[in-house]
């Protein structure tokens, strides 16, 4: 288990719970565990723990930031082992290692010497099938039929019709097909089981996508609202639609158990998160749009001549103990014009872009976000048009 944290301000905290012989941490979706921010300075592969017979190391993979062990900084490439509750620290995250003590006992009794496995009752018939096969094989190469792909699917259908347990001829079919569906006129009678089950299969596996694309919508919008617009976002440890993974998601939804009107609310439940995910994306676009009007209008009144003319004939020159206004001053007030100019030219410039960015348009774009995510539902129209 890895416990990682962020103490600097948004400061947040989560568990991460792995079982692989490896476990690579950096910048990069790729990383089984993901650190990133807007000023993210994580390398894009950053470290990596490795499972060893002996227990676990911890490698940095030639970072530009470095890899610190219980506040060690480590050499790159070099394995330094790690204990029970060591602190990891990259950037501005501290990684507490942990291990839970079920993978503990999982990892001696992987060490234990396994028992052989039980003789395979089905191994002599197999190897009789597979005899077979290699004889349909030789002389289905050697027919000259321009129809015997057809002409061999429908055999194969009538002996599987024959059979009284279909069970051993669907794993047969699964196995040996592989995702090839059958001919289109095997439906004159209606769908056999087998077609059941496939299409059931294709559809289990666009689920699996849809809801894992789901799911990391949830999680990258809830990354933006706490690390760029600076909210605080309080994750709860029990199941929530904003902290739920593919296989939480399934079981919330689709369990066999729930009546037909709690689920029809925990769909409703999914639909309202699927229109807030919505609502997100047409909030970035309606921000860009303020940030880039709001910064450029900022920008271009900082270099306002009108603007700059005026502050500088308001500013006197001391003369002794009385001042005259520049403006009175025509030679003078055009020098002073110039050097006023140039200096606001050099803030422009040579200030911190982080500063920049904060002052001019980060301001604009969270008020051009949460205008448009905090308007009601019904006013609310697609930002292009």
């Amino acid at each position: 288990m890895l416990k990682v944290s962020k103490p600097a301000p948004p400061s947040w905290y989560h568990e991460y719970e792995f079982d692989k012989d490896s476990v690579t941490i950096g910048r990069e979706a790729k990383n089984d565990l993901q650190l990133e921010g807007i000023n993210s300075v994580v390398s894009r592969e950053h470290a990596r723990i490795i499972r060893k017979s002996e227990g676990y190391v911890l490698v940095d993979l030639k970072s530009m930031n470095f890899t610190f062990l219980k506040g060690k900084k480590l050499k790159p490439w070099v394995e330094h082992v790690l204990g029970e509750g060591d602190i990891i620290k990259i950037c501005d995250y501290e990684i507490e290692f942990s291990l839970k003590t079920d993978l503990v006992t999982a990892e001696r009794e992987c060490l234990a010497p396994a028992e052989p496995p039980p003789p395979n009752p089905f191994r002599g018939g197999l190897e009789e099938l597979a005899r077979i096969l290699e004889q349909l094989s030789v002389a289905y190469d050697l027919s000259e039929s321009p129809a015997k792909k057809d002409e061999f699917c429908t055999g194969l259908e009538e002996v599987l019709k024959g059979l009284k347990d279909r069970k051993a001829a669907e794993i047969l079919g699964e196995t040996l097909g592989g995702e090839r569906r059958r001919p289109t006129r095997s439906f004159e009678h209606g769908p056999t089981d087998v077609d059941i089950l496939r299409s059931y299969e294709q559809i289990n596996r666009f689920l699996d996508v849809f809801l894992e694309f789901f799911v990391k919508l949830i999680q990258a919008r809830l990354q933006f609202r706490q690390e760029f617009l600076g909210e605080t976002i309080v994750k709860s440890k029990s199941f929530t639609l904003d902290n739920c993974t593919v296989e939480g998601l399934k079981d919330f939804l689709f369990d066999p158990a729930l009546s037909p009107a709690e689920s029809q609310r925990r769909i409703g439940l999914a639909a309202n998160v699927l229109e807030e995910l919505l609502v997100h994306q047409f909030s970035l676009l309606e921000g860009y749009k303020a940030s880039v009007n709001e910064a450029s209008r900022q920008f271009l009144d900082r270099v306002n001549p009108a603007r700059l003319k005026k502050e500088v004939g308001e500013t006197r020159l001391r003369l002794g103990v009385a001042g005259v206004p520049y403006r009175y001053l025509p030679v003078l007030r055009l020098v002073k014009l110039v050097e006023s100019f140039s200096e606001v030219y050099k803030e422009l410039t040579t200030e911190d872009k982080a500063y920049l960015e904060q002052r001019y348009f980060r301001t604009a774009f969270k008020q051009g976000y949460y205008k448009w995510t905090r308007a009601p539902r019904g006013k609310k129209e697609n930002p292009e048009k």
